[in-house]
């Protein structure tokens, strides 16, 4: 994966425009991480849900795990009425094959790291049938997985962040994560 460089930006989707709940100053938010665990993240992530959703914004919270609905701040946000999903694989080759209504070649995820690329079909699926005006995403993996689902559907604003200085200091930190950041952090999105 390390090897393939990334189709330029100008390739992907054109972002499509900002809703009218974005213009009015209110834009719809999907905030991505990979799970709502008891942590630091998850806490932030439940909180900014919390704040938006209570200012008016459509805000919906998406995990990429299998745990990550039932984690520790999941029935909060569920309780201040934030949509809360894991976004998830269709059985078969369904999320490419609804990629492909949208114009979007299965080529693409050649660019992808493997073990993202489920995760990254789901997520662009959802964001092409229900766009946003943002995508923010927490943590490193769910930042590449979301930053590539956003590019890919479109959504006009994408926003990655972390909360640990280097990733390269844990043992799960695999060597195209450089790589994918440098490409995401070059779109103007």
């Amino acid at each position: 994966d390390i090897a393939i460089s990334p189709p330029e930006h100008g390739s992907l989707l054109e972002p499509h425009p900002v809703s009218g709940a974005g213009k009015s100053g209110k834009p719809s938010v999907c905030l991505v991480i990979s799970t709502l665990g008891a942590g630091g993240a998850e806490r932030q992530v439940t909180y900014l849900a919390e704040r938006l959703n209570s200012l008016g914004h459509e805000v919906r919270v998406r995990v990429a795990s299998v745990g990550g609905v039932d984690g520790y701040y999941s029935k909060r946000l569920k309780k201040a009425g934030v949509d809360v999903r894991r976004f998830k694989w269709r059985a078969g080759l369904r999320n490419l094959k609804g990629l492909e209504k949208f114009g979007i070649s299965s080529r693409l995820f050649a660019y992808i790291p493997l073990p993202l690329r489920q995760d990254v079909a789901a997520l662009a699926l959802e964001l092409l049938e229900k766009p946003v005006d943002l995508v923010h995403c927490f943590l490193d993996h769910s930042s590449i997985t979301a930053g590539w689902a956003g590019l890919i559907s479109g959504t006009p604003a994408i926003r990655l962040s972390g909360r640990n200085p280097n990733p390269s200091y844990f043992a799960f930190y695999p060597a195209w994560m450089p790589y994918q950041y440098r490409w995401l952090l070059s779109s103007p999105r």
